[in-house]
C-alpha cells in the first residue's frame, strides 16, 4: 500500500495487485485457508496482508474491510482513495458493487 497526499490536501491510499486481491477475497466473505489456496500464498501472508491493509485506513476486521471495499470500489482498480476528507472520518459508505 502506498499512501501519498493529493493535491487538495487528502490523504490516499493506492493498494497493490495483491493487496487488491486479497481485500476483494475478503469482501465476497473468503476465510484466510481459501484466500492462501486461491493465491497460490502461505496463510502467514495472507494474515500480514490484512494487517497491512487495516492499519493505515484505522480499520479492526474483516466487517470494516468489506465495507471500506464496498465504500471505495476504485481501490479494488488500483486508483488512489482518499482515507479522509481533510482529516475528517473515513468516506462514508455509498451504494456500489464489487466488480465480479
Amino acid at each position: 500500500m502506498r499512501t501519498l497526499t493529493l493535491e487538495s490536501g487528502v490523504d490516499a491510499v493506492i493498494l497493490s495487485l495483491r493487496e487488491r486481491q486479497v481485500l476483494y477475497l475478503v469482501a465476497t466473505g473468503a476465510q484466510n485457508k481459501e484466500i492462501a489456496a486461491q493465491l497460490g500464498i502461505s496463510l502467514s501472508t495472507v494474515k500480514a496482508l490484512l494487517l497491512r491493509l487495516s492499519k493505515p485506513l484505522g480499520l479492526h476486521n474483516r466487517v470494516e474491510l468489506t465495507l471500506w471495499a464496498l465504500a471505495q470500489p476504485a481501490a479494488l482498480s488500483g486508483c488512489a482513495v482518499p482515507t479522509r476528507l481533510a482529516g475528517g472520518p473515513l468516506l462514508p459508505l455509498r451504494e456500489s458493487r464489487l466488480p465480479a
